[in-house]
């Protein structure tokens, strides 16, 4: 129902009544002064209503916006790096408070889909060397992925398709996509086999690191980086 559009037909119906009391020379009768007071009445709630849906929809984009303005960090040149990744921990922590100011060392990343201009929404990247160092730890202890290839990606790829051996089973004829050898006899003919391809699609999602940290331990960047790390 478009309220507006009957809150200006109560003021229209109530202006006319208004305009024929005084076109009369004796003013209301009883029955329009009852009718101009109902008039009122409704226009009275239907102000209401209006306020109460305008501040209920202000209140509800407030809060679908970020508290901080949108951020937009300058490019990082070549010689400004944080010294460690504990001082880089408590940029981020500075950036995400109400208000708070954006080192411009920080540099903010998109996962697909998201928002660039937030860092919530993107997430500020961590520097290559920190994150160089997470990985490392992470091959080093990993059951499987210290036995993993690596491949590295562009910093604008969101994936990449690499051709994969078609290994479903391993029963005999299946392994390795099909590959079949023989213990030859004498006269024996020979049964070709080739490999069977397929083709998988890696692609990049978004990794979140959501850690706690106390008031004293903010005050110790060695100290940060050595529990978050």
């Amino acid at each position: 129902m478009d309220f507006r559009a009957l809150l200006r037909g109560k003021l229209d119906a109530q202006q006319a009544l208004l305009n024929a009391a005084m076109s009369s020379g004796t003013g209301f009768t009883t029955e329009q002064q009852a009718g101009f007071e109902a008039l009122q009445a409704e226009i009275v709630n239907l102000e209401n209503t209006l306020k109460a849906a305008t501040e209920l929809e202000a209140r509800q984009k407030d809060l679908t916006h970020p508290i901080n303005q949108p951020l937009y960090p300058e490019p990082k040149a070549k010689h400004e790096k944080f010294s460690n990744f504990g001082e880089q921990l408590r940029a981020v922590i500075e950036a995400a408070k109400p208000g708070g100011s954006v080192d411009n060392r920080l540099s903010i990343k998109a996962a697909a889909g998201l928002n660039e201009n937030v860092g919530s929404d993107g997430g500020f990247l961590v520097d290559d060397d920190f994150s160089k160092e997470i990985l490392k730890r992470a091959y080093e202890t990993g059951v499987l992925t210290s036995r993993c290839n690596k491949v590295p990606l562009s910093t604008n790829s969101t994936g990449l398709r690499i051709n994969a051996i078609d290994e479903s089973s391993r029963a005999n004829g299946s392994r390795w996509g099909g590959i079949q050898a023989y213990w030859e006899g004498e006269a024996d003919g020979l049964i070709g086999s080739k490999p069977k391809f397929r083709q998988m699609e890696l692609n990049l999602h978004k990794l979140t690191g959501l850690c706690y940290a106390t008031d004293e331990l903010l005050l110790d960047a060695t100290s940060l980086e050595a529990v978050i790390s």
